[in-house]
């Protein structure tokens, strides 16, 4: 028997680039600055670590309280399974590691939802929103480091894989059975011409690789809003690549400028939600690529020229200049997201995470009384990342956020 083939028994385990992928996924993971928090309360770490919860005694319904007891899983759990090398992993496959990773944040997620609603003076919000964030820069690291082994894995003839969830990501990967219901006339649809050019360019993007990594794959689907209960919320206007398909299946396009406006919206969502800096950062890099990608494909289409297809040309340099003074504003906006301090312990600081995100109005009533106009970094990530289509005077909204922080 050769040297180089493999025996059974390494057939059966986890590949090396696979486990050395969820190795560094799950050191991601532990040594994020949410678990060392000290309003991580000693309970709640031990439901992310160890997956123990406490008074899980109180938890009346019984189906509830079997499928939280049934497995026992925290993240110390994961790293044990996962072990020190191949031949020691219980983890078959990055599918599996990646179940069991899941299953921490979504028991616990379980859980403090029953307890808010049956339970409040125990429920745990902090615990809570680090289990949603945790999560989610976990589904970023699975389409940005783990879905590759996936997806190598579906390719060998071997039993299908379950397709890869993520925020910005698929649930399945069946695209929508077109619907004609509401099909313009003719007179107001795209030309044929125009049409097919669009079909060309979802494909191009849907098919668009990097190290043999399919970027666009967690947009072809609508994000599972079930699983990401805020994603609603935050995204107000959702798209989605097999979205944009069916529009154009069924004429709802009256010019390229809408169908541009549906494409780049999808990246922009992507980059609003996920603003997060240290777990989004993979997931935050695809978006932008293909943002670029997406900018020269529809410069190279030559789209025919329509009173509403003007959004779509770059010809004049007006439209240059002012580009030009828009892409200043975002050079800006990422450097004060980017920013870190030296902090205690010698640790760097994300200056700008406390300005990420709304303030909470549920804990601070008071604020809006104050502060007649919040803004953050997310409101602003709403225009910025709509720079082709919003009008410069929007931008005006990023230099009052700018003056409020200097002032302060």
């Amino acid at each position: 028997m050769s040297g180089e083939s493999p025996t059974n028994k390494e057939k059966e385990r986890i590949s090396k680039p696979a486990h050395a992928a969820c190795t560094q996924v799950l050191a991601m993971l532990l040594g994020h600055e949410t678990l060392q928090s000290p309003s991580l309360s000693t309970a709640a770490r031990s439901a992310l670590l160890d997956g123990t919860y406490a008074n899980i005694d109180a938890v009346e319904p019984a189906d509830l309280k079997a499928k939280l007891t049934r497995k026992t899983m925290g993240l110390d759990v994961v790293q044990k399974l996962l072990g020190s090398k191949p031949s020691r992993c219980r983890f078959k496959t990055c599918e599996r590691f990646s179940k069991d990773v899941r299953l921490v944040f979504q028991n616990i997620l379980l859980y403090q939802s029953y307890l808010k609603d049956h339970a409040p003076k125990v429920y745990d919000p902090t615990l809570f929103e680090t289990s949603q964030r945790l999560l989610q820069g976990f589904e970023m690291m699975y389409a940005g480091e783990l879905a590759r082994h996936v997806t190598a894995l579906a390719a060998q003839p071997s039993p299908s894989v379950s397709p890869v969830p993520s925020p910005a990501a698929p649930s399945s990967h069946k695209p929508p059975t077109p619907t004609l219901s509401h099909r313009p006339s003719s007179s107001s649809s795209l030309s044929d011409d125009d049409k097919a050019k669009c079909h060309g360019i979802v494909q191009r993007i849907m098919k668009y690789k990097e190290m043999g990594v399919a970027m666009a794959a967690p947009f072809f689907n609508p994000v599972d809003v079930g699983m990401y209960v805020d994603y609603k919320v935050k995204i107000p206007h959702r798209m989605h690549l097999y979205g944009v398909q069916q529009k154009l299946s069924t004429g709802a396009y009256a010019s390229a400028a809408a169908f541009v406006q549906d494409m780049r919206l999808i990246f922009a969502n992507c980059l609003v939600y996920n603003s997060e800096v240290i777990l989004s950062a993979k997931i935050r890099e695809h978006a932008v690529k293909l943002m670029h990608v997406l900018e020269q494909l529809v410069e190279q289409a030559s789209f025919d020229q329509t009173p509403n297809a003007t959004a779509t040309s770059t010809s004049s340099s007006s439209s240059r200049r002012e580009f030009a003074d828009k892409d200043k504003c975002l050079q800006m906006l990422e450097t004060l997201r980017q920013h870190k301090m030296r902090g205690a312990m010698g640790k760097d600081i994300h200056t700008a995470y406390p300005f990420l995100h709304a303030v909470d109005i549920t804990r601070y009533p008071d604020y809006a009384k104050i502060v007649p106009e919040p803004m953050d970094f997310n409101k602003i990530d709403v225009r910025k990342w709509s720079i082709y289509i919003m009008p410069l005077h929007d931008v005006i909204q990023f230099e009052r956020f700018s003056e409020r922080l200097f002032q302060w």
